[in-house]
């Protein structure tokens, strides 16, 4: 278990590693940010344990492009009259079911 001391100096050092970070220029919206992050994970440690686990994350935009597949098979001219709350209930069933399926 650490020391008061200890834990003070530790609480500093991050302290001043998050005011460096933000002293840092922005990165170009054409740069890698994983990159950035490899070249410079050993003057900020602390904050590199913190990003990596998030910018690993693959950004896809499948779950939303189904609910809508889902939604507009749901909604057609046969079912123009379902109520908002049915094609919501309908929708949330459909999705549901199909992800829950998608494990087996």
């Amino acid at each position: 278990m650490k020391s008061s001391d200890e834990e003070q100096l530790s609480n500093e050092a991050i302290q001043n590693e998050v005011l460096a970070y933000f002293r840092e220029q922005s990165l170009p919206k054409t740069d890698d940010p994983l990159i950035w992050w490899k070249a410079n994970e050993q003057r900020f440690p602390t904050l590199a344990k913190l990003a990596n686990p998030l910018l690993c994350i693959p950004a896809t935009s499948t779950p939303s492009e189904r609910l809508f597949s889902a939604a507009g098979n749901i909604v057609s001219k046969k079912r123009a009259s379902l109520s908002p709350e049915h094609v919501d209930v309908l929708t949330f069933l459909h999705c549901t079911t199909t992800d829950s399926l998608d494990g087996l």
